[in-house]
């Protein structure tokens, strides 16, 4: 990806949450992205894609960064260990992985269905979304909302809310479809229903 691209990605990005970035247009995309922060002003879907897109912006490290920021103190995704940064970083980067999707230049992200809310036992606020990872070939997207394209994945991702930091990460199950991943780490494979 361009830097140019990553730069004003980010800006836009900033601009359409109201963040009022201190940061000169020809700083880096990761001083752009450290300025973004957990918000009690944000929906739990808004807080996954902020999450999502800071992966797209070309910039690994700030994406790594911002997504310790929304995490859950007990959220960590399957096989990185030790979990953090560097290591989520690392992940992202290794075509070997699946999580190199959170990269490809071809994904985009749809919520094919409501959030479900829920109180736990405990008294916490939960919400799970579904998250449909397609990779739309270029020239393949119809519009801002319209795609046509391959199911990569499919995560089911809970937040929890946090009264001073918005919605947080909490657990992503992934369910992979590409076939060199399929099911996902940690996941089983969903039966048939035709074919």
């Amino acid at each position: 990806m361009a830097p140019g691209f990553a730069r004003v990605h980010t800006a836009v990005l900033l601009a359409c949450l109201g963040v009022r970035s201190p940061v000169a247009p020809r700083d880096s995309p990761r001083s752009l992205l450290s300025s973004i922060r957990p918000s009690t002003e944000l929906s739990g879907s808004e807080a996954i894609e902020l999450q999502l897109l800071a992966m797209q912006g070309g910039d690994v490290d700030g994406g790594a960064e911002l997504w310790m920021r929304f995490a859950h103190r007990r959220f960590a995704l399957a096989a990185i260990e030790p979990w953090g940064a560097p290591a989520l970083a690392r992940a992202v980067r290794d075509p070997a992985s699946q999580y190199a999707l959170l990269t490809d230049r071809r994904l985009c992200v749809d919520f094919p269905s409501e959030a479900v809310e829920r109180v736990t036992d405990a008294g916490l606020a939960r919400v799970w979304h579904e998250v449909e990872m397609l990779l739309v070939p270029d020239g393949a997207i119809d519009g801002p909302f319209g795609m046509d394209g391959f199911t990569a994945a499919k995560l089911g991702w809970e937040c929890e809310w946090d009264a001073t930091r918005g919605w947080l990460t909490r657990r992503i199950s992934w369910h992979d479809f590409r076939p060199a991943f399929r099911p996902g780490i940690g996941q089983e494979e969903w039966p048939r229903v035709c074919g």
